[in-house]
């Protein structure tokens, strides 16, 4: 099933409508776009052409390096936080294909060009949509291995440099008991610190950012699954409760967990 399905051209996933901001506009109005699309990235546009694209992780990135600390999203530019030039796929190009450039190019989004014009965006979790009617394959095939579960009482930065050392971008959280609680990915990590940026002041932000805990941001209830889980109700959970990942249950005991990065590896193995 998958051998065809990999084929449908790029737009039937792609997302039709999405924010634009322009180069010079500040960054609160991008996250207000975000907001309002709820999506963690915005495209960037000059002179009404589209050039790049700035997402929360890009924030989160610069807003934790000294020279932002003493400003505020109102008063920094687009263009200091975008990523360019953009990368692009033709809408005539299938979904296996972006997948791949997606996967090759270490990018998160593909804007769908028709006709010289930005008509559409994919995502990583558009290509869940692939997956929902896909039964007879199960969540034991597609699962990563653990790198990290993280614990209460792990500080957020911890985490956050966890994730880029290892390029993994969802961690299971348990408490004292090695219960599971909780789950923490990048877009919880990025939106608190956008929002501590914003909201404590300057004089005490590299202080206080040091007390940040993952059970302060954590996403709770998280999605548990078995083994025999199938890809297709995993792909519709994630997509309905839009989280980024699973962890995957045996027997009390975590195995494993599947992510979006999960589901566009296994894609690719069915592209040729």
């Amino acid at each position: 099933m998958l051998e065809n399905l990999v084929k449908e051209k790029v737009m039937s996933v792609a997302l039709k409508e999405f924010p634009v901001v322009d180069k010079d506009q500040s960054i609160s109005i991008a996250l207000k776009l975000m907001s309002k699309f709820g999506l963690d990235r915005v495209l960037v546009s000059d002179n009404g052409e589209i050039i790049g694209i700035v997402t929360k992780k890009d924030l989160l990135d610069k807003l934790l390096v000294e020279r932002t600390r003493r400003t505020t999203a109102s008063r920094m530019h687009v263009s200091s936080f975008m990523s360019a030039p953009l990368i692009t796929i033709k809408g005539d190009e299938n979904i296996g294909t972006a997948a791949k450039l997606m996967s090759e190019k270490n990018i998160s989004s593909i804007p769908v060009e028709i006709d010289g014009e930005i008509s559409g965006l994919i995502t990583k979790r558009e290509f869940l949509k692939v997956f929902t009617v896909v039964k007879n394959i199960y969540v034991e095939r597609i699962m990563s291995p653990v790198v990290y579960i993280a614990r209460v009482g792990d500080r957020l930065l911890h985490i956050r440099n966890l994730m880029m050392e290892h390029n993994v971008y969802y961690f299971p959280i348990v408490d004292y008991k090695k219960q599971i609680v909780g789950s923490i990915s990048i877009e919880e990590i990025a939106d608190a610190f956008i929002y501590f940026h914003e909201h404590v002041p300057e004089k005490h932000r590299k202080e206080k950012r040091q007390n940040i805990f993952v059970e302060d941001v954590m996403r709770r209830p998280p999605i548990i699954v078995g083994l025999d889980t199938s890809i297709a109700d995993l792909a519709s959970r994630l997509l309905s409760e839009r989280q980024r990942g699973a962890i995957v249950v045996h027997e009390n005991e975590i195995r494993g967990i599947v992510t979006l990065d999960s589901f566009i590896e296994f894609l690719i193995k069915y592209t040729t």
